[in-house]
C-alpha cells in the first residue's frame, strides 16, 4: 500500500490529529520495539512529549518505510493532496488571489530527503534555520549533520507540529540534546535581531498576480527587490538571517537562475556570496506519487556568505535527464558525474544567467555580448486568428489575403509558406479591431509590432521551439508574433552567417542554456554571438546556405499544401520518386553535416566541446559513419566532399534533447547511427511509401476535380478509397481544412454505404449553391430525398474568406458531410464567429 493510500484509509477512519500521531509513533516504536501494532503501553511510553490522547489500537499499513524520519511530512501532504492540486488548480487556471488556507496548500511542497541531505552536507553549521519548514525536512538533514540548535516557522501549525514531532523523534534515536525553537510565525518577520550558521530553505513560490491585496502590498514595501514573488522575498530574508560567513542552501525553482526578471537577485548573490555547489535537477524531482509540480524544473544551491574569489570553482551536477527521486539522489552521489566551473565566469554575461554547462570559450562569446541586437523582431498578433489567418488553399485570390510567416512545426532553410493574413488596405482590419478590444493600448502598434518590417527580406524562426531553433527564408510577407523576424541587414551582417548560425546546433545550445524555457523569445535570440570564419571558410559558407535552401524547396515540391508543390512529382512511379527524394534529402544532410562543423570551427570549438555540444543536441545526422564511397550529384559544394572525406566520428549517447529530424532519411540514419548516404539505395520504409501514394491519389483529385462535382459511383476510379478513404486523409493532411468535401446522404441501417455521395470543390460549391447540388441528387428512395432536401434547407450562406472552419461548419452541424471535419464543440462557436463578423461592420 502507498504512503498516499494509506493516509487516506486513515483520514476516513479516525480524525487528522490521532493519525498523525498515530504515524509518528509508529515510526518510533516500528525502529525500537519492532511491533505491527500500536498498543496503549506503547503510546504512554512517548506521552511526556507527545499530545496526550488515547492511541488506537490498529495494524500498521504495510509497504511504508517507518525508517524513513521525512514519513510525516510526506504523510501530510499525501493527506492534504485534495486541498493542494485544488489551490494549484485555482491559481493556474482561474486567476485566483491566494489567502488563509489557499495559500498555504498552494505554496506547500515538503523537500525530499536527498534535497535535504544535500543541502546540509554544503550548508551545514551549528546552528541553523529554516523560515519556511514546513514538517521540518531541511532541519532533519541538518540535525543528521551534526546541528544541535535547530530554529525554524510556518503559517501552517500542523506542519509545526509535525516538525516538532519529528525532530524530537530524531533526538531521542541520537540519543543528544538539541535547542528546538519552532514557531507558528511569519518567515519573512521572525527571528529579527538573530543570525544563524546556516539558513536552510524551501521557500514558497508565489507570483504578484495571485497574492492578496495586503501581501502584494507588504512586499513592495519591505522586499522591492522581490520583483514581486515570494520565494524571493525569502531569498532576500535568508541573506538577514545568516551570520558574516555562514551558509545559505535552497530548494527553488531553476528559473531564478536564468530569467532576466531576477536578474537583481541573482546578481546580488553572486557577487556577495560563494557559491558552493549546484544540483541542476531538472523536473520529476520530487515523489511522483503525489503528482505535484512534476513539469517544473528544480536547482539546489548553497553558497557562503562571502564574496567569492576570483577563480572560484563551483562543485555542480546535472541531473536533468534522469527521472524521478532516486535516479537524481544516485546522479548526485556518483562522483563521477561532477563538474566545476568558475562563478567569475557566470557574471561576465549579461544578466548573470547560470550557463554553467557551457565551454568556457561560448560564455565569453556571450559575455562579448549578442551580434543580432536590433536585427530580432517580433512580429504581429493579430487578436484573433480564426479570422484574419488562412490557409492558401482556403481563400480565393485577392488583395486581402498575403502571406504571413507563423511559427509552425521545426522547419529549416524554407517551406511552411502556405498561410496568409488579412493585409487588405495596410491591414485596416486588424488595425481597427485592436482600438476596440484593448483601448488601453493606445493604438495598434502594440500589437502589430514592428510593421515598418512586414515583406522585408530577412529569415524567421518559431518561437515555440521546445529547444530546437531552425531559421527559413522570409521574403514578401508579414512575420506572425509566434514566428520572429530576424533581419540581417538592419546591421550590416552577413545574411549567410546569421542563416548559418540559426541552422546549426550550436546556437540552439546556448540558447537553451540561457532560457531554459525552450522557447527564444526575440530577446533572447538577439544575445546569440555570431561565428567568425576567414575568407576561405565564409566563401563555404555562402555556397553551403544557398545549396542547402535549393535542396530544400526541392524536397518542398512533394508537399501538397506547399505553394511550391508540383503535381508532376505524382507522375512517375512512386519508387522513383521516393528515391529521387531521398537522394536529395540524403545530400542536404550531408551538407548540413559540412556546415555544422564549419560553424563549429567558427565558434572556436574544440573536440571536447563538439562531444559536449552533440551530447545536448544530438549527432547531426551528416557527421555519422559513411562507409564506401559515394556518387555526388551535379554542383554538390566542394565543401560537402572534403567533409565526407574526414567525418568526426562516432559519438557517445548523450542526455541532452536530441533536434528533431526533419526527412525520414534522416530519423532512419540517425536510428541506425549511419550517415544517410549510406542508406540512400536502402528501399524506405513501408509507411513513408503508403504515405506517398496517399499524396499522389490525393493530389490528383484535388487537381482533376476543378470546379465538377464528382458523383461517386461504379463508374468512378477508386471508388472505394474515394468513399471511405480520401476525405479522412484530405482532412488530416490540411490541417482540418479540406479544400474538396465529401457529402453524403445517411443511410437508415449502420453499415450501409451511403446511396449518394458527391466530392466538390468548396470553391466551386459556393458558385453552385445548395440547391443546385440538391436537384444532382436522385429521388431514388426516402434516403436520397432526405438527403436532396436537406441539402435545400441547411442556413449555408458562404463567403469564401471565412475559410473553411466557417464555412463549412453549418453542413456539420445538418448533417451533410460524410464524416466530421471540426471537434463537435467547434461547431457552434464557427457559425456563431461568422455572425459576430458580419455585424460589427469590419
Amino acid at each position: 500500500m502507498s504512503l498516499q493510500a494509506a493516509c487516506r484509509g486513515l483520514r476516513t477512519e479516525t480524525t487528522w490529529a490521532a493519525a498523525a500521531r498515530l504515524l509518528a509513533l509508529a515510526s518510533m516504536v516500528a525502529r525500537r520495539l519492532g511491533p505491527t501494532e500500536v498498543s496503549a503501553a506503547a503510546a504512554a511510553e512517548w506521552d511526556d512529549w507527545l499530545p496526550a490522547g488515547a492511541w488506537p489500537a490498529v495494524g500498521l499499513p504495510p509497504g511504508l518505510d517507518l525508517q524513513d524520519p521525512g514519513l510525516l511530512g510526506r504523510a501530510y501532504m499525501a493527506w492534504h493532496l485534495p486541498e493542494i492540486t485544488g489551490a494549484a488548480a485555482a491559481a493556474r487556471e482561474g486567476g485566483a488571489k491566494l489567502d488563509g488556507q489557499a495559500l498555504l496548500h498552494a505554496t506547500q511542497l515538503f523537500s525530499e530527503p536527498y534535497m535535504a541531505g544535500f543541502l546540509a552536507r554544503f550548508a551545514g553549521g551549528a546552528t541553523v534555520v529554516d523560515p519556511a519548514c514546513g514538517a521540518g525536512e531541511l532541519l532533519l538533514a541538518a540535525l543528521d549533520a551534526g546541528a544541535n540548535h535547530l530554529a525554524g516557522c510556518d503559517l501552517d501549525p500542523q506542519a509545526v507540529a509535525l516538525a516538532s514531532t519529528a525532530l524530537r523523534l530524531r533526538e531521542r534515536e541520537l540519543v543528544g540534546v538539541i535547542v528546538l525553537d519552532l514557531r507558528f510565525d511569519d518567515g519573512l518577520a521572525a527571528f529579527s535581531g538573530q543570525t544563524f550558521d546556516a539558513v536552510l530553505a524551501n521557500p514558497p513560490y508565489l507570483g504578484r498576480k495571485h497574492m492578496s491585496r495586503e501581501l502584494a502590498r507588504r512586499l513592495g514595501q519591505d522586499f522591492p527587490a522581490a520583483q514581486g514573488d515570494l520565494f524571493a522575498a525569502f531569498l532576500l530574508r535568508a541573506l538577514a538571517l545568516a551570520r558574516p560567513g555562514g551558509t545559505l542552501g535552497f530548494v527553488t525553482m531553476k528559473a531564478w537562475l536564468y530569467q532576466d526578471s531576477f536578474a537583481a537577485l541573482r546578481g546580488r548573490y553572486l557577487r556577495e556570496a560563494t557559491l558552493l555547489a549546484f544540483a541542476d535537477l531538472g523536473a520529476e524531482a520530487f515523489d511522483p506519487a503525489l503528482a505535484l509540480h512534476d513539469g517544473v524544473s528544480v536547482a539546489l544551491t548553497c553558497w557562503r556568505l562571502a564574496a567569492p574569489a576570483a577563480d572560484h570553482e563551483v562543485q555542480a551536477v546535472k541531473a536533468v535527464a534522469v527521472p524521478g527521486p532516486a535516479a537524481k539522489a544516485a546522479r548526485l552521489a556518483d562522483p563521477d558525474r561532477w563538474l566545476a566551473f568558475r562563478q567569475a565566469d557566470l557574471l561576465e554575461m549579461p544578466g548573470a544567467p547560470f550557463c554553467y554547462d557551457l565551454p568556457a570559450g561560448l560564455r565569453a562569446l556571450l559575455a562579448r555580448g549578442g551580434d543580432l541586437v536590433g536585427c530580432v523582431k517580433q512580429g504581429l498578433a493579430t487578436t484573433e486568428n480564426q479570422r484574419f489567418l488562412r490557409f492558401a488553399w482556403e481563400v480565393p485570390p485577392s488583395n486581402r489575403w498575403v502571406p504571413c510567416a507563423r511559427g509552425g512545426m521545426y522547419r529549416k532553410w524554407a517551406g511552411l509558406d502556405y498561410e496568409l493574413v488579412d493585409w487588405e488596405a495596410d491591414g485596416a482590419r486588424i488595425k481597427a479591431l485592436i482600438p476596440r478590444k484593448y483601448p488601453y493600448l493606445g493604438g495598434w502598434r502594440w500589437v502589430a509590432k514592428n510593421a515598418d518590417w512586414y515583406f522585408q527580406p530577412g529569415l524567421t524562426y518559431g518561437y515555440m521551439a521546445y529547444g530546437a531553433l531552425g531559421a527559413r527564408e522570409l521574403d514578401g510577407a508579414v512575420f506572425e508574433v509566434a514566428s520572429i523576424g530576424v533581419f540581417p541587414q538592419a546591421r550590416d551582417l552577413d545574411r549567410a552567417t546569421v542563416f548559418a548560425a540559426l541552422n546549426c546546433r550550436t546556437a540552439s545550445w546556448m540558447l537553451r542554456a540561457l532560457s531554459q524555457k525552450h522557447m527564444f523569445q526575440a530577446g533572447m535570440a538577439e544575445r546569440l554571438p555570431l561565428p567568425r570564419f576567414d575568407a576561405a571558410a565564409h566563401a563555404d559558407v555562402v555556397e553551403l546556405v544557398a545549396w542547402c535552401v535549393a535542396a530544400k524547396r526541392r524536397l518542398l515540391r512533394a508537399d501538397p499544401r506547399e505553394g511550391a508543390c508540383d503535381p508532376t512529382v505524382w507522375d512517375q512511379p512512386v519508387e522513383v520518386a521516393l528515391a529521387r527524394a531521398q537522394h536529395e534529402a540524403a545530400w542536404l544532410h550531408a551538407a548540413e553535416g559540412a556546415l555544422e562543423a564549419l560553424v563549429c570551427d567558427g565558434y572556436g570549438l574544440d573536440a571536447e566541446a563538439r562531444r559536449h555540444l552533440v551530447a545536448e543536441t544530438g549527432v547531426p545526422a551528416g557527421w555519422l559513419p559513411l562507409a564506401g564511397p559515394v556518387d555526388p550529384p551535379p554542383g554538390v559544394p566542394a565543401a560537402v566532399l572534403r567533409h565526407l572525406t574526414n567525418l568526426p566520428g562516432l559519438y557517445p549517447p548523450g542526455e541532452g534533447k536530441p533536434m528533431p529530424a526533419e526527412t525520414p532519411i534522416e530519423a532512419r540514419a540517425l536510428a541506425l547511427g549511419v550517415h544517410p548516404l549510406a542508406l540512400v539505395h536502402e528501399p524506405p520504409g513501408a509507411a513513408e511509401r503508403e504515405a506517398w501514394i496517399e499524396d499522389g491519389r490525393m493530389v490528383k483529385v484535388l487537381q482533376a476535380i476543378g470546379d465538377s462535382v464528382w458523383v461517386l459511383g461504379e463508374d468512378r476510379p477508386d471508388r472505394e478509397w474515394l468513399e471511405t478513404r480520401f476525405f479522412a486523409y484530405h482532412t488530416l493532411r490540411f490541417k482540418r481544412r479540406p479544400i474538396v468535401w465529401h457529402l453524403a446522404s445517411k443511410p437508415s441501417r449502420r453499415g450501409r454505404a451511403p446511396a449518394f455521395g458527391c466530392l466538390v470543390n468548396a470553391h466551386a460549391l459556393a458558385r453552385l449553391g445548395l440547391a443546385e447540388l440538391a436537384a444532382l441528387v436522385p429521388a431514388a428512395d426516402e434516403e436520397t430525398r432526405a438527403f436532396a432536401d436537406a441539402l435545400r434547407r441547411c442556413a449555408w450562406d458562404p463567403d469564401l474568406d471565412d475559410g473553411v472552419r466557417v464555412n463549412i461548419a453549418p453542413l456539420q452541424q445538418a448533417g451533410l458531410l460524410a464524416r466530421p471535419v471540426l471537434p463537435a464543440a467547434d461547431v457552434a462557436k464557427a457559425i456563431a464567429q461568422r455572425a459576430a463578423w458580419r455585424a460589427d461592420g469590419l
